[in-house]
């Protein structure tokens, strides 16, 4: 990949993160007191000395703590196709400790070319990963257009028990 390619595909992820804690922020803003939200240190961008984050945000809701992982791509138009190259191994493993404890976590997909979003269970993803599996397309929770993200993350975040997401 060319170094401009790394820099947009780095540009576009950023891009994408703050959509995605813009929507939970306005989340909190109109449900108050029900819902926080908790941008979570990245590991690279410690400069290694943290410790894996299983996600981007931790979020507080009526049904317990979820996690909330963002991942884009500017080449694959789905999750399926880039899993190994977009989540390490090491936060699979955080992320599928995460929901083995009993907490739902969801994995939010951008494919940037066709601006659709793609969510996933993300014990889910965190197996596939560890376990070297693919995706399987039938197991997606939904997917939306980009500017329908916000709606369909709180619909997601506030259902009655994430636990139980139909698989």
């Amino acid at each position: 990949m060319a170094k401009a390619d790394r820099a947009l595909a780095a540009k576009v992820g950023k891009d994408f993160e703050a959509a995605v804690q813009a929507a939970l922020v306005s989340m909190q803003a109109v449900i108050a007191n029900k819902t926080r939200a908790l941008r979570l240190f990245d590991t690279h961008s410690a400069g290694n000395f943290l410790p894996e984050q299983p996600g981007d945000f931790m979020v507080a809701c009526p049904a317990g703590s979820v996690i909330v992982e963002a991942q884009s791509s500017t080449i694959h138009n789905s999750l399926k196709s880039c899993l190994s190259s977009n989540m390490d191994f090491g936060q699979a493993s955080q992320l599928q400790l995460w929901t083995l404890s009993g907490h739902p976590a969801l994995v939010v997909f951008l494919d940037h070319q066709e601006q659709r979003v793609e969510f996933w269970e993300g014990g889910y993803v965190g197996t596939c990963r560890i376990e070297g599996q693919r995706l399987k397309t039938e197991l997606m929770l939904d997917c939306c257009w980009a500017l329908d993200m916000p709606r369909e993350l709180t619909r997601l975040l506030l259902k009655q028990n994430p636990t139980v997401w139909p698989r």
